[in-house]
C-alpha cells in the first residue's frame, strides 16, 4: 500500500505562521515549524522537516495533534521528550538517528495514549522498540536494521491495523532476515485480531521458524523481494502451506522472489478469497491457469517479467478480468 501524504493524512490547513495572514498568540516564534489547523483547533499540527535540528523543540506546544519531525539529525531523546503531548495522534519520526540504545529502555512511546500513527521508518534500529502505546493502529519501521522478530514481539498492540517491516537491511546488502543464526517468527500476526495489512517484502527471507502464516484478520500481504523459490523449494515440502491459513486474505504480491517454478500444491493452498495476485518479476517458465480453479473472486493477475516458455490454459479458468504478462 503506497504510503499517502502527510498532508493527507493529517488533513491539512496551512497557516504560516511568520506570513501575517494568522497568527495564533499560543505558536511561539521560536518553533521552528509550520503550524496546521483544522476543525476549529481539533486539530493542530506542527511540521518541523528539514530543520536539522539533533533535538525535538521545546516550544512546540502541548495541544499538538501531529508532529513530524522526520528528516531531521534528532539522536537525543528522553522518557520526558514526548510526555506533554497527550493529545498526539501522529508522531513522524521517519529520516533521523534513532537507534536502539535510545528507543529500547525507555519505552517513551507509552504514554501518549491517543497515538494512532508512528513512523520510526529511516532510522537504526535492531529491534522493535518496547513500550509502545496500545492505540496505534498503524506502524512503520521500514527501512532499519531490525535483527529479530518473535512471537510476542507486537503482542501489546493489540489495535494494530497497518505494519510496514520492509527493507530491513546491512549496508552491504546482506540483509539480517538472512543471517546464521537470525531468528524470523511470523506467527505473531496471530496475536493481532485487528491487523488488515502486513508488508515484510524486500528482506531476502529464506528461512523461517513457523511453516505457516495464520490470521483471520489479514487482508493484505507485501511479500516482494524474498526468497519464496528457496521456501518451496524446500525438500521436504514443509513451507507449501505458507498462505493457507490467511483466510481473509485478498491481495497477495509475492513478485521478486526467484521462483523458478510455483509447487501444485502451493497454488492450491493459496487463500481462496484472493481478488488480487502478483506473480511477476520471478523466473517462472511454466504456468497452469488450471490451478486457480480454487480462486474465484481473482481479479488481478500479474505475470508480467518472466520467462515463460510453456502457459497450459484450461477452459475452466476463473473469470479474472486483468492478467498482465
Amino acid at each position: 500500500m503506497a504510503a499517502i501524504s502527510y498532508k493527507l493524512l493529517c488533513l491539512l490547513f496551512t497557516i504560516h505562521v511568520e506570513s501575517g495572514m494568522f497568527y495564533y498568540p499560543w505558536v511561539s516564534k521560536k518553533v521552528p515549524c509550520e503550524v496546521h489547523v483544522e476543525n476549529s483547533s481539533s486539530s493542530i499540527i506542527f511540521d518541523c522537516r528539514h530543520q536539522n535540528l539533533e533535538a525535538v523543540p521545546l516550544e512546540i506546544n502541548d495541544n499538538a495533534t501531529c508532529l513530524i519531525l522526520s528528516y531531521y539529525h534528532i539522536n537525543k531523546i528522553s522518557n520526558v521528550t514526548f510526555q506533554k503531548f497527550r493529545n498526539l495522534t501522529q508522531l513522524y519520526l521517519k529520516y533521523n538517528a534513532i537507534n536502539q540504545a535510545m528507543a529500547q529502555p525507555l519505552g517513551f512511546f507509552r504514554n501518549l495514549t491517543k497515538l494512532e500513527k508512528l513512523d520510526l521508518s529511516h532510522n537504526h534500529l535492531q529491534e522493535v522498540p518496547k513500550g509502545l502505546s496500545p492505540s496505534i493502529t498503524s506502524l512503520e519501521l521500514n527501512a532499519n536494521q531490525i535483527v529479530s522478530i518473535k512471537n510476542n514481539t507486537f503482542s501489546e498492540l493489540k489495535n494494530l491495523k497497518e505494519l510496514y517491516m520492509d527493507w530491513n537491511y546491512l549496508s552491504h546488502n546482506k540483509h539480517y532476515f538472512r543471517l546464521a543464526g537470525v531468528t524470523v517468527r511470523l506467527a505473531f500476526i496471530e496475536k493481532l485480531p485487528q491487523l488488515k495489512v502486513l508488508n515484510l517484502s524486500w528482506n531476502s527471507i529464506s528461512t523461517l521458524t513457523d511453516r505457516q502464516l495464520s490470521s483471520n484478520s489479514l487482508q493484505e500481504l507485501v511479500f516482494k523481494g524474498n526468497c519464496l523459490g528457496i521456501l518451496w523449494g524446500d525438500k521436504d515440502e514443509k513451507y507449501i502451506h505458507f498462505f493457507t491459513n490467511l483466510s481473509s486474505l485478498t491481495y497477495l504480491d509475492i513478485s521478486h522472489n526467484r521462483l523458478l517454478k510455483i509447487p501444485s500444491e502451493a497454488f492450491l493452498s493459496l487463500p481462496p478469497n484472493l481478488t488480487q495476485l502478483f506473480l511477476n518479476n520471478n523466473r517462472l517458465q511454466v504456468f497452469i491457469f488450471a490451478n486457480f480453479t480454487r480462486l474465484k473472486y481473482l481479479k488481478l493477475l500479474d505475470l508480467s517479467q518472466n520467462k515463460f516458455r510453456t502457459i497450459h490454459i484450461s477452459f475452466k479458468v476463473p473469470a479474472v478480468s486483468a492478467v498482465k504478462g
